[in-house]
């Protein structure tokens, strides 16, 4: 049916992993996706066209009523969806399999304990840092993460990330098209980007208010202090803030 998205993925560690890879490979098809030229061009439009295929469609290959199970158990239908859906986003909180390194706990989530997304469900992620050309590396090995081949594989590792983002991002599209809740809670500010709007300092309140209220306050301070109070204080850089000159 071309009208809807069939996925089906096991449970656990494995679940991800296969999400990703189906996506993709709708993403890559050429019977209802996107053929592009190498100058980023959709090749083929008017083939597709004359099989009576809408160039807009072609397009969005995956915009189409989203069916989730799961591999070798019995369910199907919305219930069955949200069900997936919902097991897809306690996989992201968990940083598990395919999931690990996309996001991470924002400070608003209060908890410190390991498994923090099942004491706060409801708890804000942010994208996890990208990690640096030399991230885990030792010492012993990291020249050769410099050399050619270490940034090949840097560059392998990071597009390899960004095609899982970018599975997340299809996941989130098709359930706002098709009224499916996604239980994985933003930060402000992230919402902002998704939507290109700017973010500005006032969206830092929603990330972290503590940080966000001692900053505003130095800021206050410091515009409110004359120049002969000025002239009294001096950076401390071990430290990071000022302090009375003696």
């Amino acid at each position: 049916d071309r009208q809807t998205l069939k996925i089906a993925v096991p449970r656990g560690e494995g679940l991800l992993a296969e999400l990703f890879k189906q996506l993709e490979s709708e993403r890559r098809s050429t019977g209802g996706g996107t053929s592009r030229s190498a100058d980023g061009g959709v090749e083929d439009e008017s083939a597709a066209a004359a099989d009576g295929n809408d160039v807009g469609e072609q397009a969005l290959p995956l915009c189409r009523k989203l069916d989730c199970s799961y591999v070798g158990e019995p369910g199907e239908g919305s219930g069955m969806t949200r069900m997936v859906v919902t097991d897809v986003t306690k996989a992201l909180r968990a940083a598990e399999g395919a999931g690990a390194g996309l996001f991470q706990r924002s400070p608003l989530v209060a908890t410190t304990h390991a498994k923090w997304w099942e004491r706060e469900p409801m708890g804000r992620v942010v994208p996890a840092q990208e990690p640096s050309v030399a991230s885990g590396a030792s010492a012993a090995n990291a020249g050769a993460v410099r050399d050619e081949s270490g940034q090949e594989a840097v560059q392998r590792a990071r597009q390899e990330r960004e095609d899982r983002l970018q599975g997340v991002g299809n996941v989130i599209g098709l359930c706002l098209l098709h009224g499916v809740k996604f239980p994985l809670f933003f930060c402000r500010h992230v919402y902002k980007a998704m939507l290109g709007r700017k973010v500005n300092y006032a969206d830092y309140a929603y990330y972290d208010p503590s940080n966000h209220s001692m900053l505003l306050s130095l800021v206050r301070d410091a515009s409110s202090m004359d120049d002969e109070e000025d002239m009294m204080l001096a950076w401390d850089e071990t430290v990071g803030f000022t302090t009375q000159l003696e």
